[in-house]
């Protein structure tokens, strides 16, 4: 069962409706907005509900839930795929948003601990 211990958060305005997207993937915009993320961004989890233009609060540090678009193992390297779901890492190069805790299938949330390493 997905857990959280965030030991640090950010808030910047969120720069598109992400109130059904919690647990998802986003990055900071270059307009210094929360936006959605794709695969291959430096991606942090959404921990709240904004509607655009209020505050999106991100994960920094700590153990989150994110929302998987795919399986993932306990132990496995979590990266960002163009959905803005946590998926296992394959390849090497690409933006880790941390390390599953548990396993979960594409659709579920598990407990993942960020930051782990800048890539995988």
């Amino acid at each position: 069962m997905a857990t959280d211990k965030v030991i640090l958060r950010d808030a910047k305005p969120a720069g598109a409706d992400l109130h059904e997207k919690q647990f998802t993937l986003v990055k900071i915009s270059t307009s210094n907005t929360i936006v959605a993320a794709a695969s291959g961004d430096r991606a942090y989890v959404l921990d709240s509900t904004p509607k655009k233009g209020e505050a999106a609060t991100y994960v920094l540090a700590g153990i989150t839930k994110v929302k998987l678009g795919g399986t993932v193992k306990a132990g496995e390297l979590v990266v960002c795929n163009n959905a803005a779901l946590g998926v296992a890492a394959k390849g090497s190069a690409q933006p880790v948003v941390g390390q599953a805790l548990e396993e979960g299938e594409s659709g579920t949330i598990i407990s993942v601990v960020t930051p782990v390493g800048s890539t995988a």
